[in-house]
């Protein structure tokens, strides 16, 4: 057992905060799942939300990187692009890209009357000229599907029209589409894609607004609306996941603290919001845009109870490189790399808006004008922007942003190191904290896997922190094991509601890696728990080799 001091070094971790403000320490989140199938592979199907993440039916998290792609819900009743390069030219430079999702949104009025689309819209796919809109739909679905991305249906209006607005479409009916065709509607396309496992999951109503409100009156209250709504899914198919937006344009999840949304069938709901540059004004840096967001919605991703979450929409302009990166907050580059590094550091799912090169038809749109949100040009055969296409991709592409390598893993309570106890190189053999020495048995590898996930090696033993026979109570100790690549052995990292500490998770229990009962006593065994907020469940990376 190692029981000399040793130094800490710097933490070595690439700044959180852009425009110059660096993080001085790290928060380690770690998620650990059940199964044993690697987090390499395509998910196991059905997914479902487990603790704060969406995972698969192998407990393995399942991050969404995902683009919007709008056309449907309009009056073209297509998805825009398909005037311009065939569908699989689309579908093929989509899949090169990364994106893992889609939300794509519909109407009510396109389901229900399903009309016959123009020619207008389908040049390069002249196969599909003549075809009603649900054909074309299934087929969009179809392709999306086949190249392996995930689909989210979005009711994005009852109307067929460009959103959002004081437009009629401010909540999830109105006369000419009531309730009870929302409900009838969305079973009905629920079941029209009840065989497609990719089709993941609902977004029942996209920005409710204007006199929408949670909880309340009934003919406004949208939390007891998605739950009948939620419900009413659910009959159809109870494996789906069930998106829920908050009210002020998706903009306030204030009320969920009070108020949760509760399905007959649990662990499928997750809250979404949506964020624009154009909602902000004078953001000074992190800590004042966290300032705003954290009543709203931070709040269900940082707090002592996190939630289920992504950010169902977010975009910035594709016309200059300060729309994605600028030190000048009357730039869109500015608050977009304030989401942008808020996302990544808290390893969040997400859907950017939008994929288009070009428009659809709409209110204040002219049909195949450049997007100027869009990440497609308006060939739709490449990226309008390389420093946009970039800026996702490293989304995409990294969990936390923590550097891999060799690190000391200190607990923010007790100040002593995460080790194997008693240099053990069998399976089995404990992991506590105890005082920091540098040996190598305190000494932990970092390697980042794959769709959010780490894995953390002991230098000294080869092995891999596991949680004890995959547990999912509060209670359930820390171990190492050889690398069988179970979801038991990886973990998700993000940093705690401090911007400077770490939380290490399991995936499989949703539960925290943490010093029980906050002892600062040398030997103590870390165990699991649910997430409570404490400096215990925090950790600190330093002393990088």
């Amino acid at each position: 057992m190692v029981s000399s001091h040793g130094m800490t070094g710097p933490i070595g971790l690439h700044g959180y905060l852009r425009h110059g403000f660096i993080a001085l320490r790290v928060v380690l989140a770690i998620l650990v799942c059940c199964g044993a199938s690697s987090a390499f592979a395509a998910p196991a199907f059905p997914l479902h939300t487990q603790g704060q993440y969406i995972v698969d039916s192998n407990c393995y998290r399942v991050r969404l990187n995902a683009f919007n792609w709008y056309g449907t819900e309009s009056t073209d009743y297509v998805v825009a692009g398909l005037q311009t390069q065939p569908l699989a030219s689309i579908v093929s430079e989509i899949q090169s890209l990364g994106f893992n999702a889609v939300r794509l949104p519909w109407s009510n009025q396109m389901y229900e009357s399903n009309p016959i689309v123009g020619n207008y819209a389908l040049a390069a796919n002249p196969s599909m000229e003549g075809e009603n809109a649900l054909t074309i739909f299934d087929q969009v679905i179809s392709a999306l599907t086949s190249a392996g991305i995930m689909v989210i249906l979005d009711n994005h209006t009852s109307n067929a029209e460009w959103c959002c607005g004081n437009d009629g479409n401010t909540l999830w009916y109105n006369s000419s589409y009531p309730e009870t065709s929302w409900i009838a509607d969305w079973e009905g396309i629920v079941a029209r894609y009840d065989s497609n496992p990719y089709a993941i999951g609902v977004d029942l109503r996209n920005e409710p607004r204007v006199n929408a409100t949670w909880g309340g009156s009934s003919t406004t209250d949208w939390h007891a609306a998605a739950q009948r709504g939620g419900d009413a899914v659910q009959t159809v198919d109870s494996n789906l996941l069930v998106f829920v937006e908050g009210i002020s344009y998706a903009g306030d999840l204030s009320g969920v603290a009070g108020l949760p949304v509760t399905l007959t069938v649990g662990n499928r709901v997750v809250y979404e919001a949506h964020d624009y540059g154009y909602w902000h004004s004078g953001l000074t840096g992190m800590s004042n845009f966290e300032s705003i967001i954290n009543p709203k919605w931070g709040y269900l991703i940082t707090g002592s109870n996190p939630q289920p979450f992504w950010i169902g929409e977010f975009g910035t302009c594709n016309t200059a490189n300060t729309c994605v990166s600028s030190s000048s907050n009357t730039d869109n580059g500015y608050w977009f790399g304030l989401l942008t590094g808020y996302l990544q550091a808290h390893n969040v799912d997400w859907s950017y808006w939008a994929i288009n090169g070009t428009q659809s038809t709409g209110s204040g749109r002219t049909w195949g004008a450049a997007e100027s949100y869009g990440v497609l040009n308006t060939s739709w055969n490449g990226s309008s922007l390389a420093a946009l296409t970039s800026a996702l991709q490293t989304l995409m592409n990294n969990g936390c942003n923590i550097q891999t390598g060799n690190w000391e893993i200190t607990n923010v309570n007790s100040g002593l190191a995460m080790e194997v106890y008693n240099w053990s190189k069998t399976n089995g053999g404990a992991v506590d904290q105890w005082t920091y020495s540098g040996g190598a048995n305190q000494r932990w590898n970092i390697t980042y896997l794959n769709n959010g996930l780490y894995q953390l090696t002991n230098i000294n033993s080869g092995m891999v922190l596991d949680a004890t026979n995959k547990g999912k109570t509060n209670g359930t100790k820390m171990q190492q094991w050889s690398n069988l690549s179970g979801s038991n052995q990886e973990y998700i990292i993000r940093r705690a509601a401090n911007d400077t500490d770490i939380l290490i998770i399991n995936s499989n229990s949703g539960l925290t890696v943490e010093v029980p009962g906050g002892s600062t006593t040398n030997g103590t065994v870390l165990d699991l728990w649910g997430n409570n907020g404490g400096t215990n469940q925090q950790w600190l990376l330093g002393n990088k080799q």
